[in-house]
């Protein structure tokens, strides 16, 4: 029964880098795991580890690049098409193994794999293997909170929450860089997020007042939907948390039974 943990993200969140903290840490607890690379974008110098199965063995960004003359985000949308065709050979690949973990990193185009059709397929595909037990990793670039203020920690929590209704499987959510932050920094954000009603007592923040009202009154009706009870701050440089998120992840597939929720 592989358990299967899907690392989604905005781009420069830290999926590769969180992929290969994850894989040093089953290496370091002698587990057997497969990483599975689904960017054919992706450049070797960005890879922090050394893919069991790589989109890139079937598409290559830059040949779609040449043959189709198409700029850099054409070609990815194209390549993640492209790839969809090869959904059962990937699929293939990783029961060959027979790992009892698959770490699945994403494009850095969170939206080719979350909301077009291609990276639906490959998300499906994988999820028939045999008892095959899944999970979201839905990654939070602490730069995004800090850059925009309260309404931009809201919309991260709106995005997280979208890719729970997309794919129907449990989402955990990390906040990354955990090093790069102050510890009140780290308090602040995670406090945001775990209690997003919070938010609302900063409405001169919003420039449009009735439509913050409108939302306020949605999110405390349906905080358990937006609330995250635990978030996961992880550092992939230090380590940190790196523990606790597995803990989490082997805590809630044994909850999920192999069933989509």
């Amino acid at each position: 029964m592989p358990d299967l943990v899907f690392l989604l993200g905005p781009a420069g969140s830290g999926k590769t880098t969180l992929t290969a903290a994850l894989a040093q840490y089953f290496d370091q607890k002698r587990l057997w795991y497969a990483t599975v690379n689904l960017d054919p974008a992706v450049e070797d110098a960005s890879l922090k580890y050394n893919p069991t199965i790589d989109a890139r063995d079937w598409v290559r960004w830059q040949d779609v690049v040449a043959k189709y003359e198409l700029g850099p985000n054409g070609a990815i949308i194209v390549s993640m098409d492209l790839l969809a065709t090869h959904a059962r050979e990937i699929r293939e690949a990783v029961e060959e193994l027979k790992p009892d973990y698959v770490i699945i990193d994403t494009p850095g185009q969170l939206e080719v794999f979350a909301f077009r059709p291609s990276g639906y397929v490959l998300f499906k595909e994988l999820m028939k293997i045999e008892d095959a037990r899944g999970v979201i990793v839905f990654l939070i670039d602490p730069a995004l909170c800090l850059s925009g203020g309260v309404n931009a920690i809201l919309s991260v929590l709106l995005l997280s929450s979208a890719i729970f209704w997309r794919f129907q499987l449990p989402v955990v959510d990390v906040l990354t860089k955990r090093d790069m932050l102050s510890p009140e920094q780290l308090d602040q954000i995670l406090a945001y997020l775990e209690q997003p009603s919070r938010i609302f007592d900063e409405l001169d923040a919003f420039p449009l007042k009735d439509v913050a009202l409108t939302w306020e009154a949605m999110v405390s009706q349906f905080e358990d939907v937006f609330a995250r009870s635990e978030i996961i701050a992880v550092s992939a440089v230090t380590g940190e948390g790196i523990p606790e998120l597995v803990g989490k992840l082997q805590e809630v597939l044994s909850k999920s039974g192999g069933e989509e929720v």
